[in-house]
């Protein structure tokens, strides 16, 4: 019996070794690389009006996966690069010049998800076939150096279009299985700062478009109640709730220290306190969510009015809100914006067509004290009816930056 016993816990302890040493193991799974090259400086200048110019082009694969659902490509930039996240993994450029500045690869596993916040950037990645087996890992954003990882955590309500999940305040903020707590992990080191229990009856939804949004003082989730649903927002450094409002399946996105929220019977928005400055009724207001950015104490909103009965052409309306009484400060009219954005003082609008039935995109540049801009046509072409994917749209370094599916 003794000499059994032996063998047993030779045995066992040589699968616990094999598992941690190489089914676990880093040196064989992992495809990364890093930099040491400084971080490429970016003005905060968006391109001025006139016409556009392709200055460099890049082509990322849209992964075919076991989870259809996160097959999606997504990009961002921060401190002068480019991120581009896709399912299989991260690559991370040079903003100027589109050059691969580091990448995180892992064979097997599919990267499901990403948050951003500072200068680092957080991505959660399930083995494929295996989703019980998932890694979250934070990497330095300049450099491409590895940070932490942790086993156990998933995102807190990933937003399907692009995959992102909630982090801001140098905080990524995670849950588990059950979906039921909030929980606060330092970006820099993956340490637990701090913890919420949702309302009795809440559930964070897993992926649904929409379902989160923050910037680094706000992250806002579209709670799942039952016969209540709602809205949380909270404060991502410490987890304290700065607002709720009942909202049934909402659809929420963040811009500074603005929320929006569409409920399918109208839009509206509220300040960091929680105070409402606008509403727009109307159950066709946005089609999934309507494109906003604050900037200078404004909040830009891009939403629909009517849709021709004879070709479906959207009519849009572009308003300028001041947050802080509700204003009205202008508007204009004209066909749908896919996306916004703010760089240098200028208002970058994407139009899905320069003007019916013109093919080509089209670019507004527009001045967000006044309302007043230029269109010029973009050398891209959107295509239309793709539900689920999210036109992405940036400036900087003197460049506007356009992502389309094609």
């Amino acid at each position: 019996m003794p000499g059994v016993l032996a063998t047993l816990v030779t045995v066992i302890c040589g699968a616990i070794l094999a598992d941690r040493l190489i089914l676990q193991a880093e040196w064989w799974q992992v495809n990364r690389t890093v930099t040491q090259a400084s971080r490429p400086p970016l003005a905060d200048l968006g391109p001025p009006p006139g016409p556009v110019t392709a200055s460099w082009q890049l082509n990322t694969a849209v992964a075919d996966s076991e989870l259809p659902a996160y097959d999606r490509v997504a990009y961002t930039i921060m401190d002068g690069e480019l991120v581009v996240v896709s399912g299989r993994g991260l690559t991370v450029r040079d903003a100027r010049t589109g050059r691969e500045r580091w990448h995180y690869y892992r064979g097997q596993w599919s990267l499901l998800g990403w948050a951003r916040t500072g200068q680092v950037i957080i991505a959660y990645l399930e083995r494929t076939g295996h989703r019980g087996n998932r890694l979250m890992v934070g990497l330095d954003a300049v450099h491409g150096t590895l940070l932490w990882r942790q086993r156990g955590d998933v995102p807190a309500a990933t937003e399907r279009t692009t995959l992102r999940w909630p982090a801001g305040g140098g905080v990524v903020i995670v849950t588990e299985d059950g979906r039921h707590t909030l929980y606060g992990r330092a970006a820099t080191t993956g340490r637990r700062m701090w913890s919420k229990r949702l309302t009795h009856g809440c559930l964070l939804p897993e992926a649904v478009p929409y379902g989160s949004s923050a910037s680094e003082s706000v992250a806002a989730f579209g709670l799942d109640c039952g016969a209540r649903d709602r809205t949380l927002a909270i404060d991502p450094r410490t987890g304290r709730t700065l607002f709720t409002t009942n909202a049934a399946h909402p659809a929420v996105s963040v811009s500074g220290d603005v929320t929006a929220v569409f409920d399918g019977t109208g839009l509206h928005a509220y300040d960091r306190n929680g105070r409402e400055f606008l509403v727009r009724r109307g159950e066709d207001v946005c089609r999934d969510m309507c494109p906003a950015v604050a900037t200078g104490g404004h909040l830009l909103i891009a939403y629909d009015l009517a849709r021709g009965p004879e070709n479906g052409t959207e009519t849009r309306r572009l308003e300028s809100i001041d947050i802080g009484s509700g204003s009205l400060s202008w508007r204009r009219d004209m066909s749908g914006y896919t996306a916004l954005s703010v760089s240098g003082g200028l208002l970058y609008g994407l139009r899905s067509r320069l003007a019916d039935p013109l093919l080509p995109a089209g670019i507004d540049v527009i001045d967000p004290a006044t309302g007043a801009g230029t269109t010029v046509p973009a050398p891209l072409v959107t295509r239309p009816g793709l539900d689920g994917v999210r036109p992405w749209l940036a400036a900087g370094g003197g460049l506007l930056y356009v992502a389309v599916p094609t």
